[in-house]
């Protein structure tokens, strides 16, 4: 009985923690990766389905996602579904693809990324606390219907904490590697570029060069604007 009630609370809170796994999955980090829309769902035919079930999603250049819908219809539908989750992107539809650039990232919105995964990793714990008060409740059940001796639901309780404390270890591991992720993004320019959380990384001895180029783009830059039909001398 004591095992059961073991055997219940630890696959309980592995699926907190397959939660987390998920939940993190899903934070915005610059980068592009289909898992950032598992969980858009799409009102098709009355039943809402997931995205990734009426199209392909892919990756374009690191920072945008597509999205080819098998049904074309759906693409109204699709692009709804999209700017009102709470993802912040803003779908741009030409013919039948639809694009979902993701902004770099900024240092605001780091710290806005590290409150939220400790959000989710706060939320993960409790979850698992409350599987163990949960196991212990039996525990203490079972001791009043005299099925356990006191010594028993001693050592279940401490099996339990056990557990406890290896899941929430595990917590702990995930979090710190979200935050050193996230440090690691604006900690070392070449690795953003790399990522594509940022366009292009200037030595020091490419400076002159890069500034002359742009200069020169400048200085060629043709102006369309329209004439003014009235000379008015501008403030």
């Amino acid at each position: 009985m004591i095992d059961d009630i073991r055997k219940d609370a630890e696959s309980r809170m592995k699926k907190s923690l397959d939660a987390l796994d998920t939940a993190m999955k899903r934070i915005r980090t610059g980068r592009a990766h289909p898992s950032l829309l598992d969980n858009i769902t799409v009102d098709y035919y009355g039943a809402e389905t997931p995205l990734k079930q009426l199209g392909n999603i892919s990756v374009e250049e690191g920072r945008t996602l597509t999205v080819s819908p098998f049904d074309k219809t759906l693409i109204p539908q699709i692009e709804k579904a999209i700017m009102v989750s709470d993802l912040g992107l803003n779908p741009s539809t030409s013919g039948d693809l639809i694009r979902l650039p993701l902004p770099p990232l900024t240092e605001e919105t780091r710290r806005d990324l590290v409150k939220v995964v400790r959000a989710e990793a706060e939320q993960a714990r409790v979850s698992i606390r409350n599987i163990r008060r949960d196991a212990n409740s039996d525990l203490k059940e079972l001791l009043k219907e005299k099925e356990i001796s006191e010594d028993e639901q001693r050592r279940g309780e401490e099996q339990i904490q056990q557990l406890t404390d290896k899941m929430v270890a595990e917590v702990e591991k995930v979090l710190k590697e979200k935050e050193e992720e996230y440090a690691e993004m604006f900690a070392n320019p070449y690795n953003a570029a790399e990522r594509g959380y940022v366009d292009e990384v200037i030595r020091p001895d490419q400076t002159r060069e890069k500034l002359i180029k742009v200069f020169k783009m400048l200085e060629n830059k043709v102006d369309n604007l329209p004439k003014k039909k009235h000379g008015n001398i501008p403030l």
